[in-house]
């Protein structure tokens, strides 16, 4: 079947697939999963999810229709004389006129950026400056939008169907094409055989030529993407006919009344982003003075005074090159990419600025204008409840913000002061960082025969409430005063937002709470805000905080099933988040009882808001899905449905450019999504489905037939196979934190041969054993003492270069291997 896809696949047509396919996609199986895996990795998904054979001790769907099609009619038939139920399916015929859609647009290029570099240097010495960071920001600001706007004239772009040929098409393409059609011309009355030859072979030549430029532009496009995950889909849904509209025609409905146009829209998205912050915390008992009660009850008073430094043009460049340049624009039009080709000449007068502000505690007020986009999330596209707001912030400030932060960073890293617990925002902490940490409380609680209840928290609008005044308290307590705390209480007032659509924004409006989400900043200032939470929990429960994520960890004995400890833990938690001024959701925090297979689960009593919370049987951490049993089904079920859409992405690209391209976006989109938290899920019994699929967009990228072997193919290519890349984060994982790790020589001094290596923990269960808390050790001491001791990044190139010449397939194959790193 495999082998007929591939083939329908390269012709790039319009596919239905119907059948009695004898495979129940209503129950949740490996087969299951790879069935609708292998379907979806060629871009076909399943019409029916209904059953359709219907008896009386069973209902099921084993008769489906894939297609790659999207707007089709579809309707079931009832069982007349058959078992089976009829599935019908049309395909509707619209004639679609011809729209000559305009979108306005800014083109920056190299020609026009070193004319807006050459206008900034001959104009900027004539800059007066005085000590007023507004006013010296003010002057600086108005040259560069005066010139930008000069330079780089927007221009309205009719989007017609030629426009894919123009893209990619070269002066010598473009004569080609139109000699190709003299040629043709010509045919018509010369009827040599040898010029039909001729002009045979000439349009063979063509379409290949054709065929190389069009692969090296979209090569290209792709290549040069801030974003490539989402540029691939643009490339294929360009290719395959699915356009979508550049202009986003949102329309909303309020109070049952229709919102149309772009500035009425903008108006509207405006009003709700503004208010639901107040509307969320309305009902809440937030006290800044209560919050800082409880912040000094449970932290120590930084007794250090932080203090912002000065800064000098160099180290504005250097802060500048860790900012990733992107093209999108701030609310001036003006993006990173445009001030990256003046940055060394304005750093200068950046420092003069920056180090006014420290000085006078005055953050510019032009760097305090936010432009929002609503980016759509999922229901229904006339409710603004329904979009997220994504705000672009002065492109200036981004370089102050970051330098306030790496101060500030390091002056809170130095004294400890960020909790342990929190893993998001933090330099050398990730989100498998706190996965590991979540996972390390179950087990620890399995080992000790109880049962782990997780609670896992939802915050509405987490950094949108931010109650200004608590932070502050809160900054003055941590050692932020003064001066420094001055600088901070202004970048926080006055911040306003306008919410553009389509070129068309609205009025703006003042921020009153909330940290700006898209800073640099905002994300630090909020892990400040909830630093103190962990310890209103207790030290006998466990918390893991990610940002705004929060998730506890109560360990419940299987014999005296008592909830009132667990109660009283959450009706501190709720309190804290009352005077905090965060909202707990109830309806979307979720409770999850975590259990060995052998033990039944059981009702909880856990008390939400005077509501009995309902256990639930998997949920999302991190994006990684968690189930009861730890068994990791539930999410390979999930990443084999992400695995199989980035697979059919390679292939599509495969068959447009360059295996160059394609392994790019293999890493980029395949290898990103199936290594993701595998420390995790890597050991779990269903991880073949994740390896078959892995196996599928590796022969894509190299054009190799659907069931040729890849083992000799793997150690040529430099990818990981799957149980490769599971082996690697493990001794990885053990590399960065060997300072918690026991060696054999720190329990005795004796001088054996294996005194370098760690000592596996004695567990009671095979089940965590089996897991990565026993796998990463014993992985990491088949590895040679003189490997061991090497830095991080040598260490980290010779596994790399290691598991390229093994390709294991699995992980008996290494364990089995008496010399793994030869």
């Amino acid at each position: 079947m495999e082998e007929v896809f591939a083939k329908l696949n390269k012709q790039n047509k319009s596919v239905v697939i119907c059948g009695d396919f004898n495979i129940n996609l209503l129950e949740a199986s490996s087969i299951n999963i790879k069935f609708r895996s292998l379907f979806k990795s060629y871009g076909l998904f399943n019409l029916f999810i209904e059953p359709t054979r219907i008896s009386q001790s069973s209902a099921t769907c084993i008769d489906n229709i894939f297609t790659n099609v999207k707007s089709l009619h579809k309707c079931i038939i009832q069982k007349l004389s058959s078992d089976h139920c009829g599935q019908v399916v049309s395909l509707p015929y619209v004639h679609k006129k011809r729209v000559d859609e305009k979108v306005v647009s800014v083109p920056v290029n190299a020609r026009r950026l070193e004319k807006f570099r050459s206008n900034i240097v001959k104009k900027l010495p004539s800059l007066s400056y005085q000590n007023d960071p507004n006013f010296l920001y003010g002057t600086l600001f108005k040259l560069i939008c005066n010139e930008f706007n000069n330079t780089f004239t927007s221009k309205t772009f009719s989007l017609n169907s030629r426009k894919s040929f123009n893209e990619w098409a070269t002066v010598g393409v473009h004569k080609s094409r139109h000699r190709l059609y003299d040629l043709y011309h010509e045919r018509s009355y010369n009827h040599s055989v040898e010029f039909r030859e001729y002009v045979k072979k000439y349009s063979k030549i063509f379409k290949r030529v054709c065929s190389i430029a069009k692969s090296l532009h979209l090569s290209n496009k792709i290549k040069t993407a801030s974003n490539k995950i989402k540029m691939t889909w643009s490339i294929i849904n360009s290719e395959t006919g699915k356009i979508n509209s550049r202009n986003s025609n949102y329309q909303l409905s309020v109070n049952n009344k229709l919102t149309v146009s772009d500035q009425d829209v903008a108006m509207v998205f405006e009003k709700y982003f503004t208010d639901i912050p107040i509307l969320t915390t309305k009902s809440l008992n937030s006290s800044p003075a209560v919050a800082e009660s409880l912040l000094k009850q449970n932290v120590k008073v930084c007794t250090k005074n932080f203090t912002f430094h000065k800064v000098s043009s160099k180290d504005i460049v250097k802060y500048f090159k860790t900012i990733d340049v992107k093209k999108t624009a701030d609310l001036w039009g003006i993006s990173l990419k445009v001030i990256a080709s003046i940055i060394d000449t304005i750093a200068p007068h950046l420092a003069i600025i920056f180090n006014t502000s420290i000085e006078s505690g005055v953050f510019p007020d032009l760097m305090k204008h936010s432009k929002v986009i609503p980016l759509f999330k999922s229901g229904s596209t006339l409710d603004p409840a329904n979009f997220r707001p994504i705000s672009v912030l002065p492109t200036l400030s981004k370089i102050f913000e970051k330098i306030i932060l790496d101060q500030m960073l390091n002056f809170f890293n130095i004294n400890n002061l960020l909790h342990k617990n929190q893993f998001g925002f933090t330099r050398g902490r990730s989100t498998t960082d706190a996965g590991v940490e979540l996972i390390k409380y179950i087990f620890n609680a399995w080992e000790n025969s109880q049962d782990a209840l997780g609670i896992f928290c939802d915050l509405s609008k987490a950094f949108d409430c931010v109650h200004h005044e608590t932070l502050i308290r809160k900054l003055q307590h941590y050692g932020v005063r003064s001066d420094a705390l001055k600088l901070i209480i202004s970048y926080l007032s006055k911040r306003t937002q306008k919410v553009v659509i389509n070129n068309m924004s609205s009025s703006g409006s003042m921020v009153q709470m909330g940290v700006p989400q898209g800073s640099i900043l905002g994300p630090f200032l909020f892990l400040v805000y909830i630093n103190d939470l962990p310890y209103i929990v207790g030290d006998n429960h466990d918390i893991v905080l990610f940002a705004d994520d929060t998730s506890l960890i109560f360990k419940l004995s299987r014999q005296l099933l008592k909830y009132d400890e667990v109660n009283n833990a959450i009706s501190k938690l709720v309190n804290w988040f009352d005077v905090n001024n965060l909202h707990l959701n109830g309806t979307k925090t979720k409770c999850m009882k975590f259990v060995t297979p052998n033990v039944k689960q059981l009702n909880t009593n856990v008390i939400l808001n005077g509501e009995k919370l309902s256990l639930v049987d998997t949920t999302i951490f991190l994006g990684i899905t968690l189930d009861a049993k730890l068994q990791w089904s539930p999410h390979i079920s999930k990443l084999a449905s992400r695995l199989s859409s980035a697979a059919y992405a390679v292939k599509k690209i495969r068959s447009l450019t360059s295996v160059e391209t394609a392994r790019l976006v293999y890493f980029s989109y395949f290898h990103s999504i199936m290594s993701y938290g595998i420390l995790l899920w890597g050991h779990a019994a269903d991880t073949e489905i994740i390896f078959v699929l892995q196996k599928r967009a590796i022969r894509a990228i190299y054009d190799l037939k659907p069931k040729e072997s890849l083992r000799q193919k793997f150690k040529e290519i430099n990818i990981l196979t799957l149980a490769s890349q599971y082996i690697y984060e493990n001794v990885m994982y053990v590399h960065k934190n060997k300072s918690s790790f026991t060696k054999i020589s720190d329990i005795h001094s004796v001088n054996t041969r294996n005194r370098h290596k760690l000592v596996v923990p004695v567990t009671r269960l095979h089940r965590v054993s089996n897991s990565f808390l026993g796998r990463c050790i014993r992985f990491y001491n088949k590895i040679p003492e003189n490997i061991q001791s090497l830095t991080c990044s040598k260490f980290k190139n010779f596994i790399k270069l290691s598991l390229y010449k093994k390709g294991y397939y699995n992980i008996k194959e290494f364990m089995d291997d008496h010399n793994p790193w030869k």
